[in-house]
C-alpha cells in the first residue's frame, strides 16, 4: 500500500498538533486538574479559527496559532480554554451580550493564569479593576464603562473569536467555547 503523500499544510498541522499534544502533557505534570480537565478534550486542529476554542468535548485550535507560539504561552492558553470549561461559562452567560461576557470571562481567568506561573501570549486580560471579581461582577463593571474603555483594557488576542459564546470570525457556532 502506497504512503500517503503529505504536503506542507500537512506538515504544519501535524507539528502544531505535537505541541499542543506537549502542552497538555506537561500540565498533566504540572498542574494536574487543569491537565486532568485538558486530557479529556478531543483535539480538533481548525484552520478556521484565529486561536483556540472549546465546546467542552473538544479543544479546537488554529496550527499556525500553536506554531508560532512558545510551549509556554501554549500551556497557558490550554489552560485558559479548560478554566472556561471548569467554570461554566457557556451556562452562566444568561442571555449577556455574547462578545462583552467572553471579555469578561477572560479578564476573570488570565489573572489566576498568570499567578499560577503560567504565561500567556500577548494581549492576555488584566486589569488589576477586576482582580477577585466573577465574570458576572466584571460583565456589570463593564456594561457601565464606555465601549472604547472596554476594548482599550487588553490587547484582545481573540481577535473577533469568542470562546465562550461560539463566534469565530462573524460566524455562530454554538458549540464553539473560546
Amino acid at each position: 500500500m502506497a504512503k500517503k503523500k503529505t504536503g506542507p499544510e500537512d506538515e504544519a498541522t501535524e507539528a502544531a498538533l505535537r505541541k499542543v499534544i506537549q502542552a497538555r502533557s506537561n500540565l498533566i505534570m504540572d498542574e494536574p486538574f487543569f491537565g486532568t480537565l485538558a486530557s479529556r478534550l478531543n483535539l480538533t486542529p481548525d484552520p478556521t479559527c484565529k486561536t483556540f476554542w472549546t465546546d467542552g468535548k473538544r479543544l479546537g485550535f488554529n496550527p499556525q496559532y500553536a506554531i508560532d507560539h512558545t510551549l509556554a504561552k501554549i500551556i497557558g492558553v490550554v489552560c485558559h480554554e479548560v478554566m472556561h470549561n471548569a467554570d461554566g461559562h457557556t451556562f452562566r452567560r444568561d442571555g449577556r451580550d455574547k462578545k462583552l461576557w467572553n471579555k469578561a470571562c477572560d479578564f476573570a481567568i488570565d489573572p489566576i493564569i498568570v499567578a499560577s506561573g503560567m504565561q500567556l501570549p500577548d494581549g492576555g486580560h488584566i486589569d488589576p479593576a477586576f482582580d477577585g471579581l466573577s465574570a458576572e461582577e466584571i460583565y456589570g463593571r463593564m456594561q457601565q464603562q464606555p465601549s472604547s474603555q472596554q476594548s482599550s483594557k487588553s490587547q484582545d488576542r481573540d481577535s473577533g473569536e469568542n470562546s465562550v459564546t461560539g463566534e469565530s470570525d462573524g460566524k455562530e457556532n454554538p458549540n464553539q467555547q473560546q
